[in-house]
């Protein structure tokens, strides 16, 4: 499961074991949405500064 936190991160909740992982996002005042998993592990998101970003498993 992920998440967007506050403005500058991304969070991921591991269901199996309950562990949280935090990923910052270089953009300020990024405001990450759409976020999403592909079958590859990689979380995909589109930011309110008209970006979008990727967080591969092993980055």
């Amino acid at each position: 499961m992920v998440y967007g936190v506050g403005t500058n991160k991304i969070g991921q909740i591991s269901l199996t074991n309950g562990k949280i992982n935090e990923y910052d996002i270089p953009t300020s005042t990024s405001e990450p949405h759409g976020i999403t998993c592909n079958e590859d592990g990689e979380i995909w998101f589109a930011l309110e500064c008209n970006k979008i970003g990727c967080i591969r498993k092993n980055s």
